[in-house]
């Protein structure tokens, strides 16, 4: 047999075992634009011995709306995705192309685990591939697509990314299912996609591949572009108001409204969306009283990670804060959440703005305080700011003359009214210097587009 039979046979038999793979990320990219990399590289079949061209492992760059990234997508057709010494130097492969290009990263992710019969060699390139995506991901978009099942080195790979996207159905585990459900006794619903969304340990999730290539689309759009719009800087919302829901602060800030949902299955009561204003970029997180009046120890660990992504690529944050406090039944799960928000806060040069509807004691300090980092701070007219919320002040501060009047909830809300005037003032925070301005919640817009200019 002549080397061109050999090459026919061999591409029929990489034809055959990439032949879905191909389909589903020709659904992500530009039509015909996907150019393979790697593609002969193989290991052994566990069953028979025979080649499996590709490794299981589909690598290469494309298109995506005409910006190119580069592409890893396990072939679950194929030794079941799973990773072994020859896939892992695949995978590195890519991975260096996209570092030195300073390209961003799809990677599509269904395996059925690691070969434990390679031994040590498997090891060593599980831990290579560990660190060659952390360091790519200091330096570029890294997106994953947990499209099937990811567990071990591929459930890894995954939180390693910038983002991680599970379709709902997905199986999500560090150790084996089987394991997993056996050793600790776990109905299969808590290793699916949908469940890891709600623990926040997945950043989004969607039903079918055609929901997670348009979140692709958005995601690179709010990272690396900015994006066409026709609103008006100055659009002002005469229907806000101080407890108006936190989707309407949302949409009155946001161009056209639009915005993506970061983590929307975990901690609700505070919102982190991409979005963007004036076409700018902005990752913008808005406290939902209506959901929590205070934040938790999964609220700051999402905010964290939020802040962390999108400090990475420069993007203003802006803090919206509607809060009372931050509390939690677990005392020490709040503290190193909270601490790690802070020091992501701390560590990034990007803008950061405050808006203050409602912001007392750990809340204001820490989601709107210029002394932890805010370049500017504007108040909203009618809002309240303090050590104390007035609902707590007037246990501490009119003690006896709540028990003198009968502790009522007319009373209560009498004292209250009370305790805001003389201690929550908005307008004294300004005045001392806390906050550069106190606006009309109409005039939101306008004045975030000005102060984005201004921390730019």
């Amino acid at each position: 047999m002549d080397q061109l039979d050999r090459l026919n046979g061999w591409q029929a038999s990489l034809a055959k075992q990439t032949k879905e793979i191909r389909k589903i990320v020709d659904g992500f990219v530009d039509e015909m634009s996907f150019v393979e990399k790697d593609a002969f590289t193989c290991g052994k079949s566990r069953l028979d011995g025979e080649p499996i061209y590709g490794e299981g492992v589909l690598t290469g760059t494309a298109t995506v709306s005409g910006s190119e990234i580069v592409i890893i997508a396990q072939n679950a057709a194929a030794l079941g995705g799973s990773f072994g010494a020859a896939s892992a130097r695949k995978i590195l492969a890519a991975l260096t192309l996209a570092a030195r290009n300073n390209l961003p990263l799809l990677a599509i992710l269904d395996s059925t685990g690691a070969r434990v019969g390679e031994g040590v060699e498997m090891l060593e390139g599980y831990g290579a591939v560990l660190k060659g995506i952390a360091d790519l991901s200091r330096q570029v978009l890294t997106i994953a697509y947990i499209r099937g099942q990811a567990s071990g080195v591929t459930r890894m790979f995954a939180g390693l990314c910038t983002y991680q996207i599970a379709k709902e159905e997905a199986t999500v585990s560090v150790n084996a299912p089987f394991v997993a459900t056996a050793k600790y006794s776990l109905g299969k619903d808590a290793l699916l996609g949908k469940s890891a969304a709600k623990a926040g340990s997945v950043d989004f999730v969607v039903r079918d591949d055609r929901q997670a290539a348009s979140l692709l689309l958005n995601l690179l759009g709010h990272t690396y572009g900015e994006r066409d719009t026709e609103d008006d800087p100055n659009r002002e919302a005469p229907f806000l108001t101080v407890d108006s829901p936190a989707e309407d602060w949302i949409a009155a800030i946001l161009d056209d409204e639009a915005y993506t949902e970061f983590q929307a299955e975990c901690a609700p009561a505070i919102k982190c969306v991409l979005g963007t204003v004036n076409g700018g970029p902005v990752a913008l997180a808005v406290c939902d009283p209506k959901e929590g009046k205070t934040l938790n120890a999964a609220a700051l660990s999402k905010l964290a990670r939020f802040v962390v992504i999108n400090g990475a690529s420069g993007i203003p944050f802006i803090s919206l804060v509607n809060c009372e406090g931050l509390e939690d039944k677990d005392q020490n799960a709040l503290a190193l959440a909270t601490s790690d928000y802070l020091w992501q806060l701390s560590r990034g040069d990007f803008g950061k703005i405050a808006v203050v509807l409602n912001a007392f004691g750990s809340a204001y300090a820490t989601l709107a305080s210029k002394g932890v980092g805010f370049e500017y701070s504007v108040g909203v007219a009618q809002g309240k700011v303090g050590v104390l919320s007035p609902s707590a002040g007037i246990h501490l501060v009119y003690q006896d003359l709540l028990h003198a009047k009968g502790n009522t909830p007319q009373v209560q809300a009498e004292l209250e009214e009370l305790y805001a005037k003389q201690n929550c003032d908005v307008l004294e925070a300004a005045k001392a210097g806390y906050l550069d301005e106190v606006i009309d919640p109409a005039t939101i817009r306008p004045y975030i587009a000005n102060a984005l200019i201004l921390v730019g």
